[in-house]
């Protein structure tokens, strides 16, 4: 199993990072900035994710 970070804003998710240490400091920098922040653990299994990004994606 698998897990990746999702960093809301304002209850809205606006980044996803594969590292623990990457979405807290943005949750961090966003409460600074005087937002709520918030960082989920999404668990998932490999098959569960497609056949890859599509081309020209992220």
């Amino acid at each position: 199993m698998s897990a990746v970070y999702v960093v809301t804003c304002d209850d809205e998710p606006v980044a996803v990072f594969e590292e623990r240490y990457e979405a807290d400091l943005l949750a961090m920098r966003n409460f600074d900035a005087g937002m709520m922040s918030e960082v989920y653990e999404v668990e998932y299994k490999a098959s569960e994710v497609g056949h890859g990004a599509p081309q020209g994606q992220a």
